[in-house]
């Protein structure tokens, strides 16, 4: 009629897995249970004639590295925009920064000629 409890654990142990992900303890990361339905088939791929999964041609890795690509290309874009706006603001400030010293020397310059005709008066 229903599950009797040794039926019930037998499953459980069953489609259990323990799960290392502490890679210092365990040589070999993964899953290890008694179920052997998910197990993945080994393939020699030297001599495969399949293609492998990191193939040139492969859609799923060539559109994971073509997304790479485009991202680490706009990331460059962007840090030239950044050095440009800011050799341009460079520029700009040292500029400025001329003007002021050709200003601070005019009124150097012109203190010294009052201070000269306030001794002439003198």
């Amino acid at each position: 009629m229903g599950i009797t409890n040794e039926e019930a654990v037998a499953r459980r142990k069953e489609k259990e897995c323990n799960v290392h992900t502490d890679t210092r303890r365990y040589a070999d990361v993964g899953r290890e249970g008694e179920s052997h339905r998910h197990q993945q088939k080994r393939i020699n791929r030297a001599n495969s004639s399949q293609p492998s999964v990191f193939g040139s041609r492969s859609t799923i890795t060539g559109g994971m590295l073509g997304q790479l690509i485009k991202s680490h290309r706009d990331q460059l874009a962007s840090k030239k925009h950044q050095i440009q706006f800011l050799q341009n603001l460079l520029q700009s400030a040292e500029k400025e920064a001329e003007e002021l010293q050709a200003r601070i020397q005019e009124f150097e310059t012109l203190e010294e000629e009052l201070e000269k005709q306030l001794q002439e008066n003198q």
